[in-house]
């Protein structure tokens, strides 16, 4: 299977620490390729294809899994067989993106996976719409 993973970045955080120990951990069983956003001092390549977010038009068939809400944004718009995926990693709205209406006009079209309880009571309180909890390798190796 095809999946497709969208950063902010490959710089040294949790998230592309943890991201990066799942393809290592599964690149055998599945096709991963990373989509970045932004382009900054990359401390450690992953096992896998690393790409710009521009080349997600590519991205044919597969799983396409985002973490904030402009890249999810991005994959709602291919009009490739993708299934696309936001996995709340972080709550964005609570520091800077915080226009309700676009924010849950877009939250409400996608799959809306997140790590916790608490995160997933506050996700269907701000959208009212379902939300499940995963781990990060339960998102990235269905």
């Amino acid at each position: 299977m095809n999946i497709g993973i969208i950063l902010p970045h490959l710089v040294p955080s949790q998230l592309t620490f943890e991201v990066e120990k799942v393809i290592r951990e599964n690149s055998e069983q599945y096709n991963f390729t990373v989509f970045y956003e932004n382009l900054f001092a990359i401390y450690k390549y992953p096992s896998c294809p690393v790409m710009n977010i521009s080349e997600l038009k590519y991205f044919r068939k597969g799983r396409v899994v985002s973490f904030d809400i402009s890249a999810a944004n991005k994959t709602l718009k291919s009009v490739n067989a993708i299934e696309p995926v936001l996995y709340l990693y972080d709550l964005e709205w609570l520091r800077g993106k915080n226009d309700y209406v676009n924010n849950v006009s877009l939250l409400r079209k996608i799959k809306l996976i997140t790590r916790s309880e608490e995160y997933k009571t506050l996700v269907e309180n701000y959208t009212n719409s379902n939300c499940e909890v995963k781990t990060l390798k339960e998102v990235l190796c269905p």
